[in-house]
This record gives structure tokens, C-alpha cells and sequence, in this order.
């Protein structure tokens, strides 16, 4: 019985290297999704950002925003869309 203490002690070991090691990949992927939006992509999202609008969900609205002036960061946005980016700037 006296092994299962050295067992439980070196257990968590491991698993903060695996949760450090887990925790990496989704930031360098973050990183690599910043990739330019094709025509269709933008289309896409400024519909679907109208339509969060028309849903008041102004929250979401905005993130979405956020993401395709990354994706499309010389996008002339429409003016709708201008609106919504000047109420709400970014923090």
C-alpha cells in the first residue's frame, strides 16, 4: 500500500503538463485563423452580423464585427455596419 501515495503525488504532474501542453495549441491556432476572408466569407458574416442586429443581439453583433475587420482589415464596411463599429468601439 505505501506505493499508492508516490502514485497519487506524481498523477498530478503529468496532467498539468498535459493541460499546459493542451492549453498551447488553441493559442497558436487563434493565431493562424487570422487568415484574409474571402468574398463569399465577408458576404457571409455581414449577413449574419444584419441579422444579430435585427435580432438585438448587439452583443454577438459587435464580436462578429470584431472578427471580420480581423479577417478583413481593409474591408470598407457598409454603413450600417460603420455604425454599429463607431457605437461600439473596441476596448
Amino acid at each position: 500500500m505505501p506505493a499508492s501515495p508516490p502514485e497519487a503525488a506524481a498523477a498530478p504532474q503529468p496532467a498539468d503538463a498535459t493541460q499546459q501542453a493542451a492549453a498551447e495549441p488553441p493559442a497558436e491556432a487563434a493565431t493562424s485563423d487570422v487568415v484574409a476572408f474571402s468574398e463569399q466569407d465577408i458576404e457571409t458574416r455581414v449577413a449574419h452580423i444584419r441579422a444579430l442586429m435585427q435580432d438585438d443581439q448587439t452583443d454577438e453583433a459587435v464580436a462578429a464585427l470584431r472578427e471580420l475587420q480581423q479577417g478583413a482589415p481593409d474591408l470598407t464596411l457598409p454603413d450600417d455596419l460603420h455604425e454599429l463599429a463607431q457605437q461600439n468601439p473596441a476596448s
